[in-house]
């Protein structure tokens, strides 16, 4: 496209003579992804971490594993002293036994009608009673032991056996290595591209030269007033 104008001030100066010609090339506009990225300082955090505690106060027995070594979920940590729990264990089991047979016999008066409804209604009650009693002694023997929640590496073990510890005696540490977590800030000007699966690199100072690359996990809702920005997750 060529446009022809008039430079005011060349004319007034050359005695209205006209001045050269413009030239204007015309395209569609058009949106272009010009490389903008985002680089941000995050914390990275193992995908699952715990701290083991007791659940019960007493002795500890037993601690079967090694600091630093991999166990799996469910494989018992630490074991309390438990003989006490184990004999109410063996006692309930008696009754459960006992109150079965009861049960067994008033059934069957019942039937022959050599028995009242009331007996067997009493040796059912006493039945149910000794299966909660048994239960509620076993689940006392189920704490005196920790259990994985899921399987990782052990840390450092802040007790040994012989130690006396409570509910909040922290024991020791259980990671899952297997992946982790960087939680980062971003500008509000990401909102609109920063979506779970977007992909991301990452670099460590404790490993020099080495990328590891993630996704974005999860984006926070809220824009902080005072840096404008907000909270993402990558995995």
């Amino acid at each position: 496209v060529v446009a022809k104008g008039t430079d005011a001030g060349a004319g007034s100066r050359s005695g209205g003579e006209r001045g050269g010609t413009v030239t204007v090339v015309a395209a569609p506009v058009k949106m272009e992804v010009i490389g903008d990225e985002l680089r941000a300082i995050g914390t990275a955090a193992a995908v699952k971490a715990t701290t083991l505690y007791p659940q019960s106060s007493g002795l500890i027995s037993d601690m079967p594993f090694e600091v630093g070594a991999h166990v799996d979920q469910g494989a018992v940590l630490v074991r309390l002293d438990d003989q006490n729990e184990r004999i109410a264990v063996d006692k309930a089991q008696i009754a459960l036994a006992d109150a079965q047979k009861l049960y067994d016999r008033a059934g069957q008066l019942a039937k022959s009608q050599a028995g009242t409804q009331v007996d067997l209604s009493n040796a059912e009650s006493t039945f149910e009673k000794a299966k909660t009693d048994l239960r509620s002694a076993q689940v006392a023997l189920d704490r005196r032991s920790i259990t994985a929640p899921f399987s990782g590496t052990i840390g450092l073990a802040t007790r040994a056996v012989g130690d006396l510890v409570t509910s909040t005696t922290p024991i020791a540490t259980l990671d899952d290595l297997s992946a982790f977590t960087v939680t980062f800030d971003a500008s509000q000007r990401f909102a609109a591209v920063m979506k779970v699966g977007v992909p991301i690199t990452a670099t460590a100072e404790g490993l020099p030269g080495a990328t590891i690359r993630g996704a974005v996990t999860a984006v926070d809702t809220r824009v902080d007033e005072a840096t404008r920005a907000f909270k993402v997750q990558a995995t």
